[in-house]
């Protein structure tokens, strides 16, 4: 793969669903285990990018039909990441999020590494021709930049969520 196709930090935090939190008033970034398994099963990164796309277009039902077939999919190779990388993280936390899915979220700083964990236990049969890296520095521009976007969009989740049980 060439330079050019590989994406930067940016490029790659705009696709993986991230969550911003704030602690302490300091930003706080996580990533879902799914969103890089799906990377990490993607034919390239435009693939991937492609999924952020789809589901936009498609009715309400359409979306949570399509995310729980996903679900299905992608859940048995997820546990068995969580197992191997909750004996060396303890930065995850869970979240039931929409569709009442229930989702590991790790620290965006933890990526890297992560990532590397996957590759040398070959907890993944990979099929992505580059290695996805994330730059910390650039983690905290994006954060900020993108602080507010993201929070609303968690906040309609928990809404909907919350609009579900009663």
């Amino acid at each position: 793969m060439t330079k050019e196709n590989v994406p930067d930090t940016h490029k790659l935090l705009e696709h993986l669903d991230v969550l911003v939190t704030e602690y302490n008033g300091k930003l706080q970034v996580f990533f879902k285990l799914p969103d890089l398994y799906r990377l990490f099963t993607s034919k390239d990164f435009e693939t991937f990018t492609k999924y952020k796309r789809l589901l936009e277009k498609e009715h309400i039902l359409s979306k949570k039909h399509y995310v729980q077939n996903l679900s299905k999919i992608a859940r048995p190779h997820c546990q068995r990441m969580h197992r191997v990388l909750k004996k060396q993280f303890d930065s995850f936390i869970i979240i039931k999020g929409l569709y009442g899915v229930r989702t590991r979220y790790y620290k965006i700083e933890d990526f890297n590494e992560i990532v590397n964990i996957i590759l040398q236990e070959n907890l993944i049969d990979t099929s992505l021709p580059f290695t996805p890296a994330i730059n910390q520095r650039k983690v905290k521009s994006f954060a900020k930049k993108n602080v507010e976007t993201l929070r609303v969009k968690f906040l309609e989740e928990s809404i909907v969520n919350t609009d579900k049980k009663q």
